[in-house]
C-alpha cells in the first residue's frame, strides 16, 4: 500500500478499535475509496458501525458531541434508526455512520426478494457493503456479501430495459452544442452517463454504484464493455462540446450493440429511435 492507504487504514483501524469495544457492536465495515483501494491527498474514511441494538440517546449524544469536539458534525440523526456524523483524526476527515444489523439484513433480504432499480441511495449501501472490508465482526459481513454476490433474477434485466433510453443526438448537438448552449449539453451528458452506467451494471449482473463519484473504479471492474470504456467516458468531459457529444453517441451504439447481443430479448429499437429523433420535417 502506498503511504496514503497505509495511512488511511490505520486511522480507520483506530477508529474501529475504540467502536469495536462499546456494548452491542456486532460488525464495523469500511467503505468508500479506502476500501477499494483509490485515495489521493483528499480522500476521507467512511465507515458503518453496526449493533444488535442501537445505544440509548445518552450514548449517541455523547458520540455527536465527541464528533463536534473534534471539528465534526452530524449529517443526520433519528434515535430509534441511526446516526450519521463525521469528525476529523489526524487532519482526516471520518464519516462514521450508526444503524442496526437488523436493519442491514432485512434491507438486503427485501432487495433479493424484491430488487429496485431506481432507488440509489439502496445501490450505494448495498455496493459499499459488496465492496466493503470488515474493520470488526466478520461472520455478520461476510454473510451480507455473500447474500448480494449473485444478481437477482431479473434485477439485471430490469436495469437494462429502465436505463437504455438517451436523449435524441439532434437535441445535443443541434440545440444544445451548436448553439453553445453547453449546460443542456452537460446536463444530457451527466444523464446519458449514468444511464450508460446502470445498463452495464445490468450487462454485468453487479450492483450499480449509486452515484457517479467514483464511476472509474465501477466500470474497471467490467468484462462487458465497451472498448477503453475509463478513457472514452473520461474525453468526453474534455473534448470541445460537439466532438465530446459526437464520442458520447459512438458509446451509446455500441452500449446498445452489447444489449443486443448479451440480451437479445430486449427491444432495443425504441431507444435506437428516440436517438435518432429530428427537430424538424422535410
Amino acid at each position: 500500500m502506498t503511504n496514503d492507504k497505509q495511512q488511511l487504514h490505520a486511522i480507520a483501524e483506530r477508529v474501529a478499535a475504540d467502536y469495536a469495544t462499546r456494548p452491542g457492536v456486532e460488525a464495523i465495515l469500511l467503505t468508500g475509496s479506502v476500501a477499494r483501494g483509490r485515495v489521493d491527498a483528499v480522500s476521507d474514511v467512511d465507515m458503518t458501525i453496526y449493533y444488535a441494538e442501537l445505544p440509548p440517546a445518552e450514548e449517541f449524544e455523547a458520540i455527536k458531541q465527541a464528533a463536534l469536539a473534534l471539528g465534526g458534525g452530524i449529517y443526520s440523526y433519528d434515535a430509534e434508526r441511526w446516526l450519521a456524523c463525521y469528525q476529523f483524526v489526524d487532519g482526516v476527515k471520518v464519516d462514521t455512520g450508526h444503524q442496526r444489523s437488523a436493519d442491514l439484513s432485512q434491507m438486503v433480504s427485501d432487495f433479493r426478494a424484491e430488487p429496485k432499480v431506481d432507488d440509489l441511495n439502496l445501490h450505494i449501501v448495498l455496493s459499499g457493503v459488496l465492496q466493503g472490508i470488515a474493520l470488526h465482526g466478520a461472520t455478520h459481513i461476510q454473510a451480507w456479501q455473500r447474500a448480494l454476490a449473485d444478481c437477482p433474477p431479473g434485477f439485471d434485466r430490469a436495469l437494462v430495459t429502465n436505463f437504455l433510453r438517451f436523449a435524441p443526438v439532434a437535441v445535443m448537438r443541434e440545440m444544445g452544442a451548436d448553439r453553445a448552449d453547453y449546460p443542456l449539453v452537460y446536463e444530457l451528458m451527466l444523464e446519458a452517463a449514468r444511464n450508460i452506467l446502470n445498463v452495464l451494471c445490468g450487462l454485468n449482473r453487479i450492483i450499480p454504484p449509486g452515484k457517479l463519484k467514483g464511476m472509474e473504479a465501477t466500470l474497471e471492474r467490467l468484462t462487458i464493455a465497451p472498448r477503453d470504456i475509463v478513457a472514452r467516458m473520461r474525453q468526453i468531459w474534455v473534448l470541445p462540446p460537439a466532438e465530446g457529444v459526437s464520442e458520447l453517441y459512438t458509446l451509446i451504439d455500441e452500449l446498445i450493440g452489447l444489449v443486443e447481443a448479451h440480451m437479445p430479448d430486449v427491444d432495443t429499437a425504441p431507444a435506437r429511435e428516440r436517438i435518432g429523433l429530428t427537430l424538424r420535417r422535410a
